[in-house]
């Protein structure tokens, strides 16, 4: 296969998947309000682009599934046929095809001729009965004839078609946009030529010098016309405008004036246009003029030298090496700080200082970068809460709140199977059938909400269910017969709660599709665990659950403050910070409460030479770092405070694995390492 065009599939595969990961999020929101006609219009674009770019680039398979989906949708857009239920089940299976349909090792195999076959054939049995249906006036889910809009309605268009000079490197062919046209209906076309280079050396073979004024008689209406440019669009000027509620190309004398513009070198204007219409009596009937001057219309070249595009498609790997190299620069960076504070210099001091701050600002560039909505997520949610409360017979809505937070793309990552487990364990375990429900005295209909928001450095995820909650009960007697507690221990609500952690642990009856297997909470609390996150539940029977996630914001660089404890460095968060005060050492010996009074509160403390066995002479003054810890506040006893650092965090290796006080290490300005606390684990475990 020719490079240029291995180049070329693999952009449209890029674009085709985000296409289709539009498609899925269209038909569920379609689902909610299948009379929209907006997002009709959106997934017969989508589908016209997979089918159009798939005949392009080698795809004819996917062409091809995706022309027949679009003339069901075409059918009802133009209010021919309606939006049912199943037939949003049928095109999001269809999602999953044309995902499929993308590759090319999938392609060769037998399985996925079969899988296309079977899919056409539910599509037109559909298709068959719901036309049946149609006829009897069975279905009133749908749009009505009045919602056709113009199409279905012959009328004559004027499009001016000024395509932007480089629309050819993208793999278009112009003239094949005429032939879709002429499709339509009856198409007199004018080119223009402009800007044409000087000499033949000077003209490009790849840059479009063709301009068009174009003439369509068709019943197809203004959107069938304007996705035939669905393709370059973007990189051009189009309008379209109507003329007449009929075929002016049926006037012989509309046709010869049309040809005439043909000897003419200047473009046409806004007032041939009108006496051509009056010419051929194709006037809408008040005698008024079809077109009138406006700003930024017309016949005027635009200004095609800007850049249209607002944003440029980068590959992650492209994005980790940009945080990688960002990270080396920060540890170089701390290295010059302690250079120049070695020396003193005052002009190396001045570099160094603003050298921090563009390190600084590079580093919050290059994170924005790394950054990733939640919401991309969102449709894989919706749509296995749609596809698992009808197999499960639940009716369920989901709700997501907050969905512009954005997490670190590793984060996004390891982030998507856990909330998956959790969505289905809700709809599994959680929310009831509508019979049980309205027993309960219920909305029939349950109710999951997933919430996310900002909480200093963190982020916090909550899944809320308004389901059964946890039995207790039941939960203590799984525990029972695993042997996982005794007969007469005695366990607070947390603690049961804690129990659906265990590894293997489930209360499902049977072994399901969904559930059964005991391959449950532990695997979410693990992966959780993995990027430094904790995960928190909290239920009531008969009432609901939610399970809260907290997680860093990013995983790779923080500002920390460091600190030394005896002859070790150490790096605390410092978004978790609260207050630094100094105290006389002599007040933390016989002080049987560990506690502090500092800054007028009683605060507990940790003091840490003492919790990490350090030995050696305690220096007379202590420092007091307050950290924030589950809505309160408790105080970490260090030997000093060294000051504000950026950490660019490194993994520990396997044998730290085994603790939880440490979350990672960082590399000094001068090649030392320090460890990075994670004061939360730390103080749970002084606790416990």
């Amino acid at each position: 296969m020719d490079v240029s065009l291995e180049n070329f599939q693999a952009k449209f595969v890029e674009e085709a998947l985000d296409n289709i990961a539009e498609l899925e999020k269209t038909l569920l929101e379609l689902d909610l309000s299948p009379r929209n006609k907006e997002l009709l219009e959106k997934v017969f674009r989508i589908m016209h682009t997979l089918k159009g770019g798939g005949a392009m680039f080698g795809f004819e398979q996917l062409s091809s599934f995706a022309h027949d989906l679009e003339n069901v949708y075409d059918r009802i857009r133009l209010g021919k046929l309606n939006v049912t239920s199943s037939l949003l089940t049928l095109t999001l299976d269809s999602v999953d095809l044309l995902r499929d349909l993308l590759d090319h090792e999938k392609l060769a195999t037998n399985e996925m001729a079969s899988r296309c076959s079977a899919m056409l054939q539910l599509v037109k049995t559909w298709f068959e009965e719901e036309s049946e249906g149609q006829k009897h006036g069975d279905s009133d889910r749908g749009l009505s004839d009045s919602d056709g809009g113009e199409a279905g309605e012959t009328a004559t268009w004027y499009i001016h078609f000024y395509p932007g000079k480089q629309v050819l490197e993208n793999g278009n062919n112009l003239l094949y946009l005429l032939d879709d046209l002429a499709q339509l209906g009856t198409l007199h076309a004018v080119p223009r030529a402009i800007d044409l280079p000087d000499g033949l050396e000077a003209l490009k073979p790849t840059f479009s010098y063709l301009f068009w004024d174009l003439f369509l008689a068709t019943d197809a209406g203004k959107e069938a016309i304007r996705d035939v440019f669905i393709f370059v669009d973007n990189e051009s000027v189009i309008e379209i405008q109507r003329l007449s509620k009929s075929n002016l190309l049926e006037s012989k004398g509309f046709v010869s004036k049309l040809e005439s513009l043909c000897d003419q070198k200047t473009a046409l204007t806004l007032t041939d246009l009108n006496s051509f219409v009056e010419d051929s009596k194709g006037l809408t009937g008040s005698g008024q003029p079809v077109f009138a001057e406006q700003a930024g219309t017309g016949t005027a070249k635009p200004d095609l030298g800007k850049p249209l595009a607002s944003s440029v498609r980068v590959s992650s790997e492209k994005i980790d090496g940009l945080m990688n190299l960002v990270s080396e620069l920060v540890i170089t960076q701390e290295r010059l700080n302690m250079i120049a504070g070695r020396y003193q210099i005052p002009e190396l001091k001045m570099v160094t200082e603003r050298v921090q701050k563009l390190t600084g600002q590079l580093r919050d560039s290059a994170f924005s970068m790394s950054l990733i909505p939640l919401s991309s997520l969102l449709a894989r949610f919706q749509r296995l809460v749609r596809d698992l409360g009808t197999q499960l017979g639940k009716r369920v809505e989901f709700v997501a709140e907050g969905a512009e937070t954005e997490l670190d793309k590793t984060m996004i990552d390891s982030l998507t199977d856990p909330l998956l487990h959790i969505l289905r364990n809700s709809l599994d375990h959680g929310i009831e059938v509508p019979a049980e429900r309205l027993k309960a005295g219920k909305d029939p209909v349950g109710k999951i909400t997933l919430e996310a928001g900002y909480a200093g450095a963190n982020v916090v995820i909550k899944v809320k269910d308004d389901g059964a909650g946890v039995d207790e009960q039941k939960v203590r007697r799984k525990a029972l017969e695993r042997g996982l507690i005794s007969e007469n221990e005695v366990l607070t609500r947390e603690e049961v709660l804690q129990l659906l952690f265990v590894p293997g642990f489930s209360t499902a009856g049977a072994v399901t599709e969904v559930s059964g297997r005991g391959v449950g909470m532990d695997v979410v609390k693990r992966n959780i665990a993995a990027v430094r996150g904790e995960v928190a539940l909290a239920s009531e029977k008969g009432r609901g659950s939610c399970l809260t996630i907290t997680l860093p914001l990013v995983l790779s660089i923080i500002d920390g403050l460091l600190v030394r404890i005896g002859a070790t460095l150490y790096v605390l968060p410092l978004s978790l910070v609260d207050r630094i005060y100094a105290t006389e050492s002599r007040r933390l010996e016989n002080n049987f409460i560990d506690v502090l009074e500092l800054g007028g509160r009683q605060i507990p403390y940790v003091f840490l030479r003492k919790e990490f066995g350090v030995v050696g002479e305690v220096p007379s003054r202590s420092q007091v770092v307050v950290v924030r810890y589950e809505g309160h506040v408790v105080a970490l006893v260090v030997d000093q405070v060294v000051g504000k650092f950026q950490a660019v965090l490194k993994p520990l290796g396997k044998l730290f694995h085994g603790q939880k006080m440490i979350s990672a290490a960082t590399i000094m300005g001068d090649g030392s390492i320090a460890l990075v606390l994670d004061t939360s684990a730390l103080i749970r475990q002084v606790q416990g």
